[in-house]
C-alpha cells in the first residue's frame, strides 16, 4: 500500500509508506529501532561559498556531523523525536558509505532532483545491515545542503532491517544557522528533529493510521 500526502512546503511534501508494515513503528514506543545516522552517499553541497574543499568535507565533516549526534545526544534527541524507548545508534553502516562518496561530484550550483521512492530503496539496498539487531532502521538520507536557501533537505527513511524494504519515507528540511561550518549545517539537523518532535511525527502517525490494512 502506498500513500501520498501533501504538507505546507511546495517542493518538499512527498510521503511514501507501506502503511501496514510501518504501523507498529509509529504506534509502539517499545519498537526496537536503530538510528544509523546521516547518509551523505547521494548528497550535494549546493552553492557553497567556503574555503572547505570537497575532499575535506567528505573526510572531516561527514563524520563530524554524525559524531555530533552522539556526543550531544541530549540536544539532538532522536529518541524523543520518534517517541521511542528502545532506540540505539549504529553509524557504521553510513560511515562506510559516506567515505565512498566521490568528492569531485559533491559540489553543485543547482539543487538536484528530488529522490524518488525507487531511488531511496536503491540507497537502502546498499546498507550492510549484518551488525544491526533491531527490527527497524532509521536513516537520514541527505539530499542537499543548499547555501542559496540556507537550508538542508533530508529524507527521513524507515526500513525493515531484515529485508531492507523501505517502509516509510518523508521529505523534510531545516534552516541553517550558527557559527562555524560544522555548527552552521548541524543546526539544520537539530531543527529537523525539533519539527519531528513538535508535530511531524504525530502527523505521519495519523497518515499511517488512516491507511486501511491490506490483505496479504
Amino acid at each position: 500500500m502506498r500513500c501520498l500526502a501533501t504538507g505546507l512546503c511546495l517542493l518538499w511534501t512527498t510521503l511514501f509508506c507501506h502503511a501496514q508494515d510501518a504501523r507498529e513503528f509509529f504506534t509502539s514506543v517499545d519498537a526496537e529501532v536503530e538510528f544509523i545516522g546521516l547518509d551523505f552517499s547521494e548528497a550535494k553541497m549546493v552553492g557553497l561559498n567556503t574555503k572547505n574543499a570537497p575532499q575535506e568535507i567528505k573526510v572531516k565533516y561527514f563524520k563530524a556531523w554524525n559524531d555530533l549526534l552522539i556526543k550531544e545526544a541530549r540536544k539532538y534527541d532522536v529518541k524523543r523525536a520518534f517517541m521511542k524507548q528502545n532506540l540505539s545508534y549504529n553509524f557504521d553502516v553510513v560511515d562506510h558509505l559516506n567515505q565512498q562518496t566521490k568528492s569531485e561530484t559533491l559540489l553543485a550550483n543547482a539543487s538536484p532532483q528530488s529522490f524518488s521512492e525507487k531511488k531511496l530503496q536503491g540507497i537502502v539496498n546498499q546498507y550492510n545491515t549484518q551488525t544491526m539487531k533491531s527490527q527497524y532502521g532509521v536513516s537520514f538520507v541527505i539530499h542537499s545542503f543548499n547555501q542559496f536557501r540556507e537550508r538542508a533537505y533530508v529524507y527521513i527513511v524507515i526500513f525493515d532491517v531484515a529485508t531492507k524494504e523501505v517502509l516509510f519515507s518523508a521529505q523534510t528540511s531545516g534552516e541553517a544557522g550558527g557559527f562555524g561550518f560544522r555548527n552552521y549545517w548541524a543546526r539544520t539537523i537539530y531543527n529537523i528533529l525539533e519539527d519531528i518532535r513538535d508535530y511531524k511525527f504525530r502527523r505521519w502517525k495519523e497518515e499511517i493510521r488512516r491507511q486501511p490494512f491490506a490483505k496479504k
